[in-house]
């Protein structure tokens, strides 16, 4: 009973000011619901009469008690007209706190001190939860235990301050890569970060910035299997804590699309396609695919498609392309924008669309600024020219072809265009007067005719890791490898 008199105290120290709020609010809702009600009967009493309430309202206790707490709650909903995150509505509650506390109203103040320690507990907001420590130690005098949770709290702080600090480090590390001397380094702050873990109590999302690190770290020293089993854990994590999904669920799509890149470029087409699907599985993606990870699973699931000959998947994710890209383009950087289209002309131009290839490479040619495109421009002018060929607007095939030559003349054609297609076109230019070849027949029945080893791709791994819209593609240039795998599968020439 003693909340019950807060509460009434509470209702008779509002100013006019506060008591308008109350009914401005209580407008908006249209009709008057009983707590609203009761509030009005409260103006009205000197003193807390429970009898004059029941015999007013309802006999039942338990629906005049839930009113009356429902009171405090619109009390202190009229206290902020907006919707903050988690942060803001910490501080608001402690100001809420503090205006009951200068009401008189302890036994509300308490349990409203409660209340917010739990929400910063799964928050993970130590500042807050160590104010809010503080107030209850002045509260309730028990300063011994506060002092203890107080101390915790620090060591967790500490904690995850220092694990994120690492996780800069690392980063850093893993972005100066053109040497392999950072290796070792790498490994011993793996090593360091792990024995940090194994003396220290750590909280869930610093234990989730640890498998993090060690994810991006073996992906670094190319430990495929290592990776496997960290994204394991990270998922594990997360589906246990589901109350950092919001702050963390980006980040583990990130390394999802990483690993199934992996797959991609290691022609492991069934676990590719099934960490996919496992992505469109999670519980965040719906949510977090068109805020920020559209462009990845865009990217990712064409590769796919290119590489494997996967028609459903490529069809799919170009309906998603079309009917999101304008609505998106603001949101997505200008070169990622490019790589979007020109990996759909490309999936396009393998499937043998080829009219409809040609048009995506000239909607990225009239873009602006089409210089931050410049690293894959010869390869697009060649997808270009071999679609003029295939079509057969022979008027438009020797401008093409001389404008390539003159961009082949100035680029080192083994690491912009993939061996593949450059044969493509060199046999295209002996052969422009001669009848069509047969380029992409055979290609979604799976059927090659060049050793996979012969061929160069770009590592989009590393355009997704490094974020495009901040990288200097010059840099990126020298970080381009070779591998055994192809990019898109090749068909027998003409």
């Amino acid at each position: 009973m003693a909340n019950y008199k807060d509460i009434f105290s509470l209702v008779q120290s509002l100013g006019k000011g506060e008591r308008r709020n109350l009914h401005i609010l209580a407008n908006q809702w249209g009709r008057q619901p009983l707590h609203l009600q009761v509030l009005e009967e409260l103006y009205r009493m000197e003193s807390l009469d429970m009898d004059r309430l029941r015999q007013k309202f309802t006999s039942d206790d338990r629906v005049i008690q839930r009113s009356i707490r429902k009171i405090l709650e619109v009390i202190l909903q009229t206290r902020s007209i907006f919707e903050p995150g988690p942060r803001e509505t910490i501080a608001r509650e402690i100001a809420d706190i503090r205006f009951l506390l200068e009401k008189g109203a302890s036994g509300l103040a308490l349990d409203q001190i409660d209340k917010s320690l739990a929400g910063c507990q799964q928050r993970e907001l130590f500042e807050e939860q160590s104010q809010l420590l503080l107030i209850k130690r002045r509260l309730t005098g028990n300063i011994r235990q506060a002092d203890e949770e107080i101390g915790k709290i620090d060591i967790l702080h500490r904690n995850l301050i220092s694990y994120l600090s690492l996780r800069e480090r690392i980063k850093a590390d893993l972005e100066d890569n053109r040497t392999g001397k950072n290796i070792l380094c790498i490994r011993s702050i793996l090593a360091d970060e792990l024995l940090l873990h194994a003396k220290s109590a750590i909280s869930v999302k610093a234990e989730f910035q640890r498998l993090s690190i060690r994810f991006r770290i073996h992906n670094y020293l190319r430990e495929y299997e290592s990776m496997i089993q960290d994204l394991e854990q990270l998922r594990t994590l997360l589906q246990a804590n589901a109350e950092i999904l919001d702050e963390t669920g980006s980040e583990l799509l990130e390394h999802s699309f990483i690993l199934a890149n992996v797959y991609i470029h290691r022609m492991q087409g069934d676990r590719a396609r099934a960490l996919m699907h496992s992505i469109e599985q999670m519980e965040l993606f719906a949510a977090d695919l068109i805020a920020r990870r559209f462009e990845n699973y865009s990217l990712t699931q064409l590769g796919f498609a290119c590489d494997f000959g996967d028609a459903s998947a490529g069809n799919a994710v170009l309906n998603l392309i079309d009917r999101n890209f304008n609505r998106y383009a603001n949101s997505i950087s200008p070169l990622m924008q490019r790589l979007l289209l020109f990996m759909s002309a490309k999936y396009l131009f393998y499937r043998g669309d080829f009219e409809q290839a040609d048009q995506y490479i000239c909607k990225i040619m009239a873009m602006a600024a089409v210089d931050q495109f410049k690293e894959f421009v010869p390869f697009a002018k060649a997808i270009q020219l071999l679609c003029a060929y295939e079509i057969g607007s022979f008027d438009e095939i020797e401008n093409k072809t001389r404008s390539l030559q003159r961009i082949l003349a100035s680029h080192d054609t083994q690491q912009v265009i993939p061996a593949r297609i450059l044969q493509m076109v060199k046999d295209c230019m002996r052969q422009v007067k001669n009848a069509r070849p047969r380029i992409l027949n055979d290609f979604f029945q799976g059927k090659d005719s060049i050793a996979a080893s012969e061929f160069h791709y770009f590592d989009f791994d590393l355009y997704l890791e490094a974020k495009l819209s901040t990288t200097d593609m010059l840099s990126l240039a020298e970080k381009r490898v070779n591998t055994q795998a192809i990019h898109g599968r090749p068909a027998q020439l003409g």
